[in-house]
């Protein structure tokens, strides 16, 4: 087989692996997959919305919020997607993103914490706002968080 070949079937063959291998580091927290029914308070311990979080075995990570049509700052927002990954047993941080619209284009951030006691989930999510969506490069964008809040849940289960 040619060189150029072979690394493309090599390429290929890794990419393929790699939602295995993510997978697999994920094992320890695969009690955690699903979807849960989120209640969120901001950083003062006031209710800020409800929300569905789904934590997908392929390392995805969504998050659809009551309070999107109110928005943050003055601007309706996206549902989240992003990506998630155990650190410990029962235990991952997950980032996601998602868009505010006009009048306050931007794109926001959200790093969060999970920790499952084998019935439910609880954690933190800093949120970070930047001004604008174009420019907005996430993996060098620093900034500090608007709030960081607390979220508890319940599973949402099959009748």
């Amino acid at each position: 087989m040619p060189i150029r070949n072979r690394a493309m079937v090599l390429g290929l063959a890794a990419l393929l692996q790699a939602p295995q291998a993510l997978a697999q580091d994920n094992a320890a927290c695969a009690s955690m997959t699903g979807s849960w029914l989120a209640t969120i308070e901001n950083g003062s311990g006031a209710y800020a919305s409800r929300a569905i979080l789904t934590v997908h075995g392929d390392g995805t990570f969504s998050v659809v919020d009551s309070a999107q049509h109110q928005g943050v700052q003055g601007s309706a927002f996206s549902s989240q997607a992003g990506s998630w990954r155990c650190t410990a047993a029962d235990k991952a941080s997950g980032r996601t993103l998602n868009f505010g619209f006009p009048p306050r284009e931007s794109l926001a951030r959200s790093d969060w914490t999970l920790s499952h006691d084998g019935k439910s989930l609880s954690g933190t999510v800093a949120l970070h706002i930047f001004a604008g969506v174009k420019d907005v490069d996430i993996a060098r964008a620093e900034s500090k968080p608007v709030d960081t809040f607390r979220f508890t849940t319940q599973r949402v289960s099959a009748p």
